[in-house]
């Protein structure tokens, strides 16, 4: 199996957006985050165009990046939100759901910082110590050749968002 992470797209401003009482996780991506994010989605589809199911955090700027991401990539992959995703989830809570999706090929998962590195760096080396850093729209492949566990897995490219417009 393949795993495509993706960091969500850039949203309105944190600050201002908790200074009119809403809601972070009803925080949406911004239109210039939209935009960025259109290209950075056609990248990644190119570099990983066979996703056969698309998870994301329950967080509206993270539903949005996926929607984005979904719009460029052929065929039909099945989406749906995974709570585990979430801000305060675990990389373990998500290695157990990504194990339910074991029979597919690739599944892509958005979600946030520093959530997206803890992960990357539970699957990749059986700790949540962060080495990876994941900037909003970054997207990275990881590659479990043998099984789907901790420490299992290969990172087999990292694409900050920057290196998106130079991909063709």
């Amino acid at each position: 199996m393949r795993l495509l992470l993706v960091r969500h797209a850039i949203a309105e401003d944190r600050i201002a957006w908790a200074a009119q009482g809403h809601d972070d996780l009803e925080r949406p991506v911004s239109a210039a985050g939209r935009k960025r994010m259109r290209r950075i989605a056609e990248t990644l589809a190119w570099l990983e165009p066979e996703i056969d199911v698309l998870l994301s955090s329950p967080a509206k700027r993270c539903v949005e990046s996926a929607q984005i991401l979904l719009a460029s990539l052929p065929g039909e992959p099945r989406f749906q939100t995974l709570p585990e995703l979430a801000p305060d989830g675990s990389p373990a809570a998500v290695l157990q759901r990504l194990k339910a999706h074991r029979q597919a090929n690739a599944v892509a998962m958005v979600g946030h910082e520093p959530n997206l590195s803890r992960l990357a760096a539970f699957l990749l080396a059986g700790d949540e110590r962060s080495f990876v850093e994941m900037k909003k729209g970054a997207g990275a492949l990881l590659d479990f050749p043998v099984r789907v566990a901790a420490g299992a897995a290969v990172l087999r490219w990292l694409v900050p968002p920057a290196l998106s417009r130079h991909i063709e």
